[in-house]
């Protein structure tokens, strides 16, 4: 029987230092209600056109540390920030604590050598990602929720290029062999991402009807025979820290009852 085999390259996408770009840092506010009311807060800003991308580091003290990927966009004259659910880089949190994947809307202010952004923040957080598969929280109504909104707060920063968050960019390109279980591998699609943290779904879109694939990325197995079914099954990648270019392959164990 043929295989199928699917081949993707990702490649973390480099941005050229403009405009935001640089280092930010200053202080999350929280109001009543969190567990404190400031945080210390650093954004680390790589921004192409109207593009913008980077990392967060939330912490205070060594107590509570929240570094995540985010994305964003300008919008008139407001500055738009979105935290990734699966970009969590680094999470430090006390008993009955839970990570805020946030929001920021942000407007900046140049005044002679001080540049500022300023603004809100708002967020969420996920039962699934901090207690555990079939566990839910409950709200102050004594209501099951999948997912329960942050206490919002302020956001006060200051651009300091002295600051670095510790963000690898990677300079080498690594080769593959050009087959594998003894089938030819062509490159179907290359594709550039801004997160170094991606998630892929997996997901039957007509008859389910038994199909198999196994996961390999940059020629690690990373899942055997998935069975691929009507709901998603999702996986997430971290891509190399080393290398320009990252390489998945999804092959079919079997074509399914239907060719």
């Amino acid at each position: 029987m043929r295989k199928l085999l699917l081949l993707l390259f990702f490649f973390p996408f480099i941005v050229n230092a403009q405009d935001l770009t640089g280092f930010w840092k200053g202080k999350l506010t929280q109001d009543s209600g969190g567990y404190a009311p400031q945080y210390v807060l650093e954004l680390n800003i790589n921004q192409k056109n109207k593009k913008i991308s980077g990392v967060s580091n939330a912490y205070l003290g060594s107590v509570v540390v929240g570094k995540l990927s985010f994305s964003g966009y300008f919008e008139k004259d407001s500055i738009y920030l979105n935290e990734f659910r699966y970009g969590v880089i680094e999470k430090i949190l006390p008993p009955d604590y839970f990570l805020c994947i946030k929001n920021f809307i942000l407007k900046y202010k140049s005044t002679g050598s001080l540049e500022t952004l300023t603004g809100r923040w708002d967020g969420v957080t996920y039962a699934k990602d901090e207690l555990g598969k079939d566990e839910l929280f409950t709200d102050a109504f004594g209501v099951k929720k999948e997912v329960l909104e942050c206490i919002p707060g302020l956001i006060f920063l200051s651009k300091n290029d002295s600051l670095h968050i510790q963000t690898p960019v990677p300079t080498q390109y690594q080769t593959f062999q050009d087959s594998l279980y003894r089938t030819q591998i062509n490159v179907i699609e290359e594709v550039d991402v801004e997160n170094k943290i991606i998630q892929i779904a997996l997901n039957d879109y007509e008859k389910v009807d038994g199909d198999k694939v196994t996961i390999i990325f940059n020629r690690d197995t990373i899942a055997e025979k998935v069975a691929i079914r009507k709901s998603p099954t999702f996986f997430t990648l971290n891509l190399s820290n080393q290398y320009i270019n990252n390489e998945l392959l999804i092959y079919a164990e079997n074509l399914g009852r239907i060719p």
